[in-house]
């Protein structure tokens, strides 16, 4: 067989979750990240389905119901719709972030921001990257 260097665990291993803390009740649960691994050519396995991986990092969440979320091993970062889980916008991370991101606001316009580590190969270095929000109506 191909090593995929993944649990060997029952699918989803990892999910993000929403609980009403007033009822503490769960609103809604999805597995969150997707295989995507690279061979040293550079290709590979690359299965867009989100089946739950491993989740090294953290989540923020706006107040325009915005749960950010990065950390997985896809080097993925995702805007999850706070009220329905849909994955609304995702932005692939140079490598796996084990941050959780901040929100900061400069004259009036939101930023979301996340560290990310340089590869395991260099021995210093990494990437803050913003990205700025869309305002709401």
């Amino acid at each position: 067989g191909v090593p995929l260097r993944t649990p060997c665990l029952e699918l989803p291993i990892s999910n993000l979750a929403v609980i009403d803390l007033n009822t503490n009740s769960l609103v809604w649960s999805r597995p969150i990240g997707r295989i995507n691994i690279k061979g040293k050519s550079g290709s590979g396995l690359n299965l867009p389905y989100e089946i739950g991986m491993p989740a090294i990092g953290g989540t923020m969440t706006t107040r325009g119901g915005l749960i950010f979320e990065l950390g997985t091993l896809d080097s993925m970062m995702r805007a999850v719709d706070i009220q329905t889980g849909d994955i609304l916008w995702t932005d692939e991370l140079p490598t796996t972030s084990k941050s959780t991101p901040i929100t900061y606001e400069v004259d009036g316009k939101q930023y979301v921001a996340v560290v990310t580590p340089a590869p395991a190969s260099d021995t210093e270095g990494g990437w803050v990257i913003a990205y700025a929000l869309e305002e709401s109506d």
